[in-house]
């Protein structure tokens, strides 16, 4: 199957990453896109054709990239640690709802991390791009005012029309915690995107933004890195568990169980030669004037990798290959952005350098 992709992150009134042809924090890229129609199909990322092990992408800069490589190492190396946990954001962490931010001092280590996770692991937002409620397909999810909670995105929100509205969202089985991890093999066994498995009481998949975190009592702020606002003054030290679960689903490969000779670990690295590269970051303007993108992951299709005997269902991830053999994120360079290096990770306490070659003074 082949269709392209256009991901981007928003600014303006609502400052937004979204993405044409969706892959969402637990909800893989296409799962909603009308031209594919599977929304339980699962995305692998770029070479992925069933074979387990390491899984390398290659990424590589254009001249006008090369003005951020540093940043670009930064997010590579942030990518291939992911690590995981609550409480993961600092500062601003904004939601949809919130009152509009300020549209200034973005960090771009975060933009280039998040526009990369869409263009080489196939995730994308785990939230409506309108507002904090859980995505659907063919459908629409609303937090009724009988809600008892008040909270969109929760597992108390409603998907009509039912039957009809799919859930494109995968979750833990059993718990629909989008924070919660007990470091379980994520497979078949343990996650699904099925409403009938959903506990008893709740009525959706409930998503990591930081509104349900709170409601979950969850240590402030606990917000997904994928989420569809892309907020100023805003630094992570972790994906959530909702972020990295729907990852290591993927990672357990075609026959979707854990620890076996199909599963794959992945790595991203930069590579000086664009020709053979899967991904190029450039820094370039954007269109759309003041409400123009922060970011954009563009030209991706996905490939169909088949399974004897079975339905269709595994896709990995390729450049469209026009009008060039990458795909693109773009980072857009008309914005107020902060090129701090990231911090210290706690390895740094402990003697731990092997963060210090590549956090550097821009």
């Amino acid at each position: 199957m082949r269709r392209t992709s256009s991901c981007a992150l928003l600014v303006g009134a609502v400052i937004a990453w979204a993405v044409a042809a969706p892959a969402r924090a637990g909800v893989f890229v296409f799962s909603d896109d009308s031209n594919v129609d599977n929304p339980s199909l699962v995305v692998h990322p770029y070479g992925y054709t069933g074979t387990g092990g390491l899984v390398t992408v290659d990424v590589c800069l254009s001249a006008t990239g090369q003005q951020i490589a540093s940043q670009v190492q930064q997010a590579i190396d942030f990518i291939n640690t992911f690590p995981r946990g609550v409480g993961n954001c600092s500062g601003r962490c904004s939601t949809i709802e919130d009152s509009p931010p300020p549209e200034t001092n973005f960090f771009i280590v975060w933009t280039i991390v998040h526009e990369l996770t869409h263009c080489t692991l196939g995730l994308h937002h785990p939230n409506r791009d309108q507002d904090s409620r859980t995505r659907t397909y063919q459908g629409t999810v609303r937090e009724p005012f009988e809600n008892p909670d008040g909270v969109p995105g929760s597992s108390d929100d409603v998907a009509e029309p039912l039957p009809g509205a799919r859930l494109v969202h995968w979750y833990r089985l059993g718990q629909n915690d989008p924070f919660y991890d007990d470091a379980s093999p994520i497979d078949n066994t343990t996650f699904t995107r099925r409403i009938a498995d959903l506990p008893a009481g709740h009525t959706w998949a409930a998503n990591g933004n930081r509104s349900v975190g709170s409601h979950l009592d969850y240590p402030v702020f606990s917000h997904s890195l994928m989420y569809g606002l892309g907020g100023p003054n805003t630094t992570y030290s972790a994906f959530t568990p909702d972020d990295v679960n729907t990852i290591r689903f993927a990672a357990s490969g075609l026959d979707e169980i854990a620890q076996n000779d199909d599963d794959y670990a992945l790595q991203l690295q930069i590579v000086p030669d664009c020709s053979s590269a899967d991904v190029q970051v450039r820094f370039s303007s954007l269109a759309g004037g003041n409400d123009r993108s922060l970011g954009l992951c563009d030209q991706v299709k996905l490939v169909g990798i088949p399974i004897p005997g079975q339905t269709l269902r595994h896709y990995r991830l390729a450049p469209d290959g026009s009008p060039w053999p990458y795909a693109v994120v773009t980072v857009d360079n008309g914005h107020d952005w902060d090129v701090s290096a990231l911090p210290f990770p706690d390895g740094f306490e402990s003697g731990d350098t092997s963060f210090w070659s590549y956090v550097t003074e821009p």
